[in-house]
């Protein structure tokens, strides 16, 4: 249980009940792990410009993908497993996530298929290929 505690995820579906409002689920998340302050995870989706009045299913996909982002980050996880964490992102918001993994402290495995993300935050890069897998 302790080493689960050191992993962030991001999943293609998420994790959380689309019906929860981010409240609940911040309560949830600080339940979950020790060091996530309820509040303080609630004032950072404020700063990511995410609604705290409405579930999850009235976020947009964009919406969504970052507050995926923002849970998988919230208890100072040592390792990241992100699933397409640029997906669903407009181009502005493309460089504030390359940015902020970029400042990340720990290890991340990530898959994706956005090259700019590849080429500026993976130190490196497997590319899966018909025959395997390939060290590029």
């Amino acid at each position: 249980p302790e080493d689960k505690r050191r992993i962030g995820v991001t999943l293609s579906e998420g994790g959380f009940s689309e019906y929860l409002m981010p409240d609940h689920i911040a309560g949830i998340l600080e339940a979950l792990y020790p060091n996530v302050d309820k509040f303080g995870f609630l004032k950072k989706m404020t700063a990511a410009g995410l609604p705290l009045d409405k579930p999850l299913k009235d976020y947009s996909k964009g919406m969504r993908a970052k507050f995926d982002l923002l849970c998988a980050l919230c208890h100072d996880a040592d390792l990241l497993i992100l699933d397409e964490p640029t997906r669903n992102f407009s181009p502005m918001s493309n460089p504030v996530i390359r940015e902020i993994l970029k400042q990340y402290g720990g290890a991340v495995i990530s898959v994706s298929h956005d090259r700019k993300y590849i080429a500026e935050v993976c130190d490196i890069v497997y590319e899966l290929t018909e025959t395997g897998l390939i060290r590029k």
